[in-house]
């Protein structure tokens, strides 16, 4: 436009360069590997909610520990039930009932008998799958009616199914979820191996800042930063370590990281004073 001269270049010395220098993605998280992983240690079972497992977690025993029913019904050997129907039920004899906490293995059944069970029941001896009780009649207390077949491992869960013993049920580095733990409990696991939670200082800079519990005087603004920051980082898995808010001055800046530093904190956050502007450090 003409009468306008143009504006003079932003990029007018060497600082303002370097804070332009923008690096890859790919670039910076390869910082990463600089860092040494941080120490582990044994926590109680139930305090591992969100934690990070620092090794797999290896199954001492199969899970289940036995076979049961997913049912409530009968145990049956699959082969006494084949080719049974409404019109032409297989009559089996009731050998008895597996009763819940208790073992079943001590009953064996033989060809065409079955065994009242309930949903988590261990089946009997011999017994390969479970009708359910929607699909029986039972007309004296020694005989059930079964009106549909089952195949073999039908309504069933065998031993080991879920994990077998020395199978990995956890991997070192996964967050540790309800679910997770519930599996680990199980197992009888009561201690675990985790990551240690980092310790995460946070400062804020800026003159025009004031405390979330004051009122601002003009000019100023409330710390917002500080807040955000500590909450996002105790998301992530670590203790925040709020240092509070310091002024637009390098000396303040040098003594509140040294200060920071100076505590058992793997990382220190900064926010503000990130631009180009005069009173940026």
């Amino acid at each position: 436009m003409s009468g306008v001269s143009d504006p003079p270049p932003i990029m007018a010395n060497n600082s303002v360069k370097s804070f332009f220098r923008l690096i890859s993605s790919g670039d910076f998280l390869a910082l990463y590997d600089g860092f040494d992983p941080l120490d582990s240690e044994v926590i109680p079972l139930a305090t591992g909610l969100g934690r990070i497992l620092a090794a797999d977690v290896i199954a001492p025993e199969p899970l289940p520990p036995f076979s049961r029913s997913t049912m409530d019904g009968y145990a049956v050997r699959a082969r006494d039930t084949f080719g049974c129907s409404e019109s032409e039920p297989a009559l089996l004899t009731v050998s008895g009932e597996i009763v819940m906490g208790q073992s079943g293995s001590e009953l064996t059944l033989p060809p065409g008998h079955a065994a009242i069970i309930w949903t988590g029941g261990e089946l009997p001896g011999n017994a390969d799958g479970v009708v359910m009780i929607e699909y029986t009649s039972q007309p004296d207390s020694r005989t059930v009616e079964i009106f549909r077949p089952v195949a073999p491992g039908e309504n069933v869960i065998r031993a080991g199914e879920d994990f077998p013993r020395g199978g990995t049920v956890l991997k070192k580095g996964q967050r540790l979820r309800p679910q997770d733990l519930g599996v680990l409990a199980g197992f009888g696991i009561t201690e675990l191996k985790v990551i240690r939670m980092p310790l995460v200082a946070v400062v804020s800079t800026g003159d025009e800042l004031t405390e979330p519990g004051r009122q601002p005087e003009p000019g100023k603004i409330r710390d917002i930063n500080s807040t955000t920051l500590a909450a996002l980082v105790e998301e992530c898995g670590g203790l925040a370590a709020p240092l509070g808010i310091i002024g637009d001055d390098p000396e303040s800046m040098l003594a509140a990281c040294r200060k920071a530093l100076a505590l058992p904190v793997d990382m220190v956050l900064l926010s503000g004073g990130s631009s180009v502007g005069r009173r940026d450090f």
